[in-house]
Formats: C-alpha cells, structure tokens, sequence
C-alpha cells in the first residue's frame, strides 16, 4: 500500500520543477512618456526597468552576436515627422557572447532609456508602433515585442506634455507636468449666452441602474460557466478524450484492491491534476 501511494507521488514530484520553469517570465518592464521641448518639438521616451541580473541590449550589436539588437518599428505616424535615430542611454554592462567569450559588446541593466524626437507638422499628432528586445541572464528569453501609443498635441508656449491615458494606459507623464487651469476670467460669457439650457430629467424618467454588487455576481458567474463549459470541451479533444478508457480501466480493473481503494486512489489522482494545474 506504502509503495502504490509513492507511485502516486512521484509524478507530482517530478511535475513541480517544470510547473516553476514554466511560468511566464517577465523581467523587464516598460513604460512610456512624452515631454514637450519647445513649440512643434516633443522627446518620446521608452523607459525599461529591468530585474536584477537580467540584461538588454542596445540597437546596435556586433553581427555574431547570439542576442539580437532592440529594434523600434514605427507602424503609424500621422500629423509628425522623426527626428533622427532613436537615442539611448543608461547603466552599461559589457558581457560576453556564448558560445563564443572572445566577443565582447556592451548592454543595459536596471534601467536603460531611449528617447526619439519628433516635430508635429498638424495640431494634433499620433505615433504608433512597437518594440522588439530580446534579455538575457544565465539563458536568454525568446524576442518579444511591446507596443506604444502616442497622441500629441501643439500646446503652443507650453513645455508640459500633452499626454492621452486612454490611448495608451502604460504612457506616464513627468512629476514635473502640470496641465493648465482654466480661471473665471478664461470663460467667455458671451459665448455661452446664447446657449439652450440643459434638459434635465426627473427620477420616473431615468432608467435603473444595477447595483455594484449585482454587476461582479453575474461577471464571476459568466467567467466560471464559460471555463466550465471550455473544461468540459476540452474531453472531447484527440490526446484527452483517447486517455479516458484508459485511466478509468486503470482504477476499475486492478486486480489486489477494493472498490474502496480504487475510488480513493482515484480522488487522490484527480485532486493532484487540480493542484498542479
């Protein structure tokens, strides 16, 4: 019985690792901004923080290289033109190429930035496109890519910058940036003289409105009906559904135990699959 039950535990021990080694490895994080320099003139900044041991590497590299360089595609430009090449900037470290230590070239930790100027031809401009970079430590991560999204605007004798969060959540502005306040004196009365008044409506007439509550009840039920209905989909695939004759014979048709133990070793089975995954 001893020995049934550490057969049992051993593919649990030996799933644990690669249940580790197969979560998503994220260590570089980015960010965005945009700082308006002068009239027409705006610095795009990429901004990367990189976990401790981990390396990027610049947009040029030696063509031996085994990582490939960071490369910044430009999808969409409308209402600006670039200015120049991406610059960059940040904490140096050279490293050596494997398998071949002869080769030395230069790359970023803990935080690296690159700045592209562009100059708005348009009141209103949009910059949109995408990153590829690759990061290394004991092994190196496969290429990734990450996108970006810029709307500027001609704010003309201001040098905060004109950032919009919807366009693009990941896009900070600087702690220095202060937008504009509008003062009494800034309204025109004459202006709004001629308008209508707003029409307002009684409560008989506005439509009712869902408690909070109710609205994350009927999410959380949607979000577990719809991953039991794919759990139940997934029986029917091709390396699933072959394995099910298989593992209920395996519990049922043993020869040396009971019903008993067969439906325990079975529970205990499936609530190892429910802990791993």
């Amino acid at each position: 019985m001893i020995r049934t039950r550490f057969a049992f535990l051993l593919p649990v021990l030996l799933l644990a690792p690669l249940l580790s080694l197969g979560q998503m490895l994220d260590p570089v994080k980015w960010s965005f901004g945009q700082k308006q320099v002068k009239e027409n003139v705006y610095d795009l900044t990429f901004t990367a923080a990189i976990d401790e041991g981990w390396h990027i590497f610049p947009q040029v590299l030696p063509d031996a290289a085994t990582p490939m360089p960071l490369v910044f595609t430009f999808e969409e430009v409308k209402g600006a033109t670039l200015d120049g090449k991406v610059k960059e900037s940040g904490e140096v470290h050279m490293v050596k190429d494997f398998p071949d230590t002869t080769l030395t070239y230069k790359s970023y930790e803990k935080k690296a930035v690159f700045t592209q100027r562009v100059t708005l031809t348009e009141g209103t401009a949009t910059v949109k496109g995408f990153l590829t970079f690759m990061t290394c430590k004991e092994v190196c991560l496969p290429p990734k890519d990450v996108e970006f999204h810029f709307t500027l605007t001609n704010a003309k004798g201001s040098t905060n910058p004109v950032v919009d969060p919807s366009a693009n959540p990941n896009t900070t502005v600087s702690a220095d940036a202060t937008p504009p306040v509008q003062t009494d004196a800034d309204v025109d009365t004459a202006a709004i003289a001629g308008k209508e008044e707003p029409v307002l409506k009684t409560t008989s007439e506005l439509q009712p409105i869902e408690d909070e509550q109710s609205l994350k009840n009927k999410s959380l039920w949607r979000i577990f009906l719809i991953g039991f209905g794919a759990g139940l989909f997934s029986l029917i695939t091709p390396c699933v559904y072959s394995m099910i004759p298989l593992t209920v014979t395996f519990f049922t048709k043993r020869q040396g135990i009971s019903r008993k133990q067969g439906i325990g070793q079975a529970m205990f089975y499936a609530l190892s699959i429910i802990a791993i995954f």
